[in-house]
């Protein structure tokens, strides 16, 4: 919006995001099954923290970017940490489930996928909201950040829990 982006430049974004994902699930998958393997389950946390860490600074370039071309390149930065994130927190719920015991991991990721599109329905109209109230930077910086310090918060203390109960 503040680049007077046509609609197709906009749409770049999520392919951005999408050919990011195409190029970096299956690197990211091998290299944290290696680093897991070599050091240990307390890598997976290590290797989600640093992706959020990852997302948490592409958000702050997002927040103040100068060009379009510098929301591209925040992007892509914005969708390699959310890989390294998402790769090892949908192999570890393979494993929860697999754990407990449950003959029903298709039935366990529809659940998941279920609260992620209960995710993607609700949250655009709340950033919608936010954005007319309180504009782009806060929106971006405020709220995406501090989700980042939440999922990290899950990440270092609700995660432990949960592995100690099993």
């Amino acid at each position: 919006d503040q680049f007077g982006a046509s609609a197709s430049k906009t749409g770049l974004l999520f392919v951005v995001n999408g050919s990011m994902a195409i190029a970096l699930s299956t690197p990211i998958g091998w290299i944290s099954d290696r680093q897991i393997k070599k050091h240990g389950e307390r890598m997976r946390a290590y290797i989600e923290l640093f992706g959020l860490g990852l997302m948490t600074g592409a958000i702050a370039l997002l927040a103040f970017s100068t060009s379009f071309g510098m929301t591209i390149g925040a992007q892509v930065w914005f969708a390699a940490g959310l890989i390294m994130v998402n790769v090892p927190v949908m192999s570890s719920f393979g494993d929860f489930v697999n754990a407990l015991g449950l003959n029903s991991m298709a039935q366990s990721y529809g659940l998941y996928n279920s609260f992620w599109s209960l995710s993607s329905t609700i949250a655009p109209p709340i950033a919608t909201a936010l954005y007319t109230r309180i504009g782009y930077r806060a929106t971006v910086v405020g709220v995406l950040t501090g989700l980042c310090a939440v999922c990290a918060a899950v990440v270092l203390f609700v995660q432990p829990l949960v592995r100690k109960t099993r």
